[in-house]
């Protein structure tokens, strides 16, 4: 899933989703669903993962048919560096397979995260059905689901450190890059936000693959300036300083924020948050 860029170069929203008890997506049922959409692929560099979508049944497997990038983050983070080389340490493909569901399923924060974004993806589906017959009687009561808040900053924050300068090559030039793993995450001093991350993760990829508001154009100028820029004559500080430059120009990118601002109008029926403010200018307080 490695995007390389380096040469190349809300909204005031509806009532809050109903989740009633119908439509509440359980641990157990993650563990009856995850098996089939989890793929382990082996090369000569290893094991890695995907996302199998089209054998995927259910409404995980709906979930990740609606947005692929956000469920394949979830699921391709949820593990540390420790974790995923005990994994894949398991020997045979089938072993690794087996191994890395296991974990996965016992992994609190991926599974709340899941659950919760099913559920409400769920929701979705039924409340859609129901507006569809109404006519035959009134729907059940359900119950409004609550959602933490998230401050637009933050959002902003995460954004930022996808796009991440990550060698310096051996005619001097920088190299910098988007990609699901290997980012800027990592140590933020506030901490990890999986879900958030993920949102994020899905918003560049979908413009990245589809451009709308050509955030590349943004993440190329960021590129020029750091290789414009004199850091360092060592190269580790150099590019240390590349990648705070680079972080602090996307920050400010109103490309980028156009971007995040259209994936949240599309996905944030399903997501586990809500974004609680929101730039002056140009977006009204989010409210769902």
């Amino acid at each position: 899933m490695l995007l390389s860029l380096v040469t190349t170069a809300v909204l005031t929203l509806g009532a809050p989703i109903p989740a009633t008890d119908s439509t509440m997506y359980t641990p157990r049922d993650l563990e009856r669903e995850l098996p089939s959409l989890i793929r382990v692929d082996s090369s000569r560099y290893g094991y890695s993962f995907d996302l199998d979508t089209t054998r995927s049944s259910g409404a995980l497997g709906a979930l990740a048919r609606a947005n692929g990038h956000y469920v394949l983050y979830l699921t391709q983070n949820a593990l540390d560096k420790a974790a995923r080389t005990e994994v894949y340490s398991a020997g045979r493909r089938a072993d690794v397979r087996e191994r890395l569901i296991a974990r996965l399923l016992t992994d609190t924060v991926y599974v709340q995260g899941i659950t919760e974004s099913v559920t409400r993806h769920r929701a979705l589906a039924a409340a859609n059905g129901a507006s569809a017959a109404a006519a035959r009687g009134p729907a059940p009561a359900a119950r409004a689901s609550t959602v933490r808040a998230v401050d637009f900053g933050r959002v902003m924050d995460v954004a930022a450190r996808f796009f991440y300068p990550d060698a310096v090559l051996p005619d001097g030039h920088i190299q910098s890059h988007v990609c699901v793993g290997i980012n800027g995450i990592a140590d933020m001093q506030n901490g990890r936000d999986l879900a958030l991350e993920g949102f994020v993760y899905a918003a560049i990829f979908h413009d990245l693959l589809k451009p709308r508001y050509y955030v590349t154009a943004d993440f190329d100028a960021a590129s020029r300036l750091v290789n414009a820029m004199d850091l360092s004559t060592d190269s580790t500080a150099r590019l240390q300083r590349a990648q705070g430059v680079m972080w602090g120009v996307m920050r400010q990118s109103e490309k980028l924020r156009q971007v995040l601002v259209a994936e949240y109008r599309r996905a944030h029926a399903y997501l586990p948050f809500r974004i609680a403010d929101a730039p002056s200018g140009s977006l009204d307080a989010v409210r769902r």
